[in-house]
């Protein structure tokens, strides 16, 4: 991307939006508060210039394209919390089987409790570590559910924010569609 031809561009939509006399205008100000409320204001104005002139083909250079962007990242985002939880509930499965191997159900006059019957090959502190591994495991996969949820709910909500710049482009068009100047209150 060429800098330059940003720059230019830059310029030539800040020249659209302001005239000697604004700029004059801004440097007899002398309240700080409302020249940066005034700088404030004008970046908005020169940043939507230069999204109009990019969605209309006309300009925009070295402007990200932020849905795509932001859709990429949420799609690798899901498919890499989906792998992850594939790991997990493997584990969770080898650990529920190895341990389900180790327990025997029985009655203990009203209550039912789980005895422990292992080999002589196995450690009973070993079964331990499983059971620890498997509460980990676990927690891991409401820790990666929870992941899954927020980023549905993140790209729901991009969508919402997409779909409102999109209706904003169309309420920029219809306003300036036969008109060759559109004053500043008006966007």
């Amino acid at each position: 991307m060429d800098m330059l031809n940003v720059y230019k561009e830059a310029y030539q939509a800040l020249k659209s939006i302001l005239f000697k006399s604004d700029i004059q205008e801004l440097t007899t100000i002398k309240n700080r508060f409302s020249k940066m409320e005034k700088l404030k204001e004008d970046s908005y104005l020169l940043a939507g210039v230069r999204l109009f002139n990019r969605d209309c083909n006309k300009g925009g250079k070295g402007i990200e394209d932020i849905p795509v962007l932001l859709t990429q990242a949420i799609d690798l985002t899901s498919d890499e919390l989906q792998d992850t939880l594939s790991y997990v509930m493997a584990n969770v499965n080898i650990l529920t089987s190895a341990l389900d191997q180790s327990f025997v159900p029985a009655t203990r006059g009203p209550r039912l409790v789980l005895d422990l019957r292992i080999s002589s090959m196995v450690n009973p502190a070993d079964v331990e570590y499983a059971k620890d591994l498997l509460v980990l495991f676990r927690q891991y996969e409401v820790y990666v559910r929870k992941m899954q949820v927020e980023v549905e709910r993140l790209e729901e909500e991009a969508q919402d924010v997409f779909d409102d710049f999109q209706w904003c482009l169309i309420e920029i068009h219809q306003c300036v569609q036969y008109k060759t100047a559109v004053p500043a209150s008006a966007v």
